[in-house]
């Protein structure tokens, strides 16, 4: 492997923008070096042609980015997806910044339209999201994220990152594209916020007739 300051840890489960993720991380002023974590439905063909190391796949997506970081020998970490696209000078941003700092995220922008929960995610500023999140690989080691319990499917780094180290410095200078809602968004909004509304409609209600009362 070779010995660049920087690696790029891409995690991917057959997304379709592989290619586009890939080749904007080839397009860098700073070049790292590129692990994919694979999942069961990566295109491991593309992913060879283009990375400087495939993993074989893993069922789960925090085991599969803890793997390829434990793999890394570079002294940075770039926690990536590959529904993401980063801009020419991600890399460089993210090592000059570590340089002083443990952990960093970028700023990051919806590759679509800009819709209402996109906005909200904007501004979620110190929500440690692992596609844009860059940090000293030491720093990781220290803090054992990379023992922290992975068995469910969908865990990744960003929850023990959030837990153990609070806030995670915002590096402006970092900047990328991604698609806007996340997922985790996507299920607050069709599983929770319903009931949550519900939930609140009697309070509401009791409200409005109190206050009618008094007026």
């Amino acid at each position: 492997m070779g010995m660049k300051a920087v690696t790029a840890v891409v995690v991917d489960n057959g997304e379709p923008d592989l290619e586009e993720c890939l080749l904007s991380l080839r397009d860098q002023t700073v070049e790292p070096y590129i692990i994919v974590a694979s999942g069961p439905k990566t295109d491991m063909e593309l992913a060879k042609s283009l990375a400087d190391e495939v993993l074989p796949p893993e069922s789960g997506i925090g085991k599969a980015r803890v793997k390829a970081i434990l793999k890394a020998e570079s002294k940075y970490i770039l926690s990536c997806d590959t529904d993401t696209v980063y801009y020419p000078y991600y890399v460089e941003a993210a090592e000059n910044s570590l340089r002083r700092n443990h952990f960093v995220r970028g700023i990051f922008y919806p590759k679509d339209e800009i819709g209402f929960w996109n906005t909200v995610e904007q501004w979620l500023v110190f929500v440690p999201y692992e596609f844009c999140l860059a940090f000293r690989k030491d720093s990781f080691m220290n803090l054992e994220i990379h023992k922290e319990d992975y068995s469910n499917p969908r865990q990744d780094i960003g929850y023990y990152i959030w837990a153990k180290l609070t806030p995670v410095l915002i590096e402006p200078t970092m900047v990328c594209y991604t698609r806007l809602p996340t997922k985790a968004v996507v299920v607050f909004k069709e599983n929770y916020l319903k009931s949550a509304l519900g939930a609140l409609a009697p309070v509401a209600g009791a409200f409005i007739v109190v206050a009618r009362w008094f007026i």
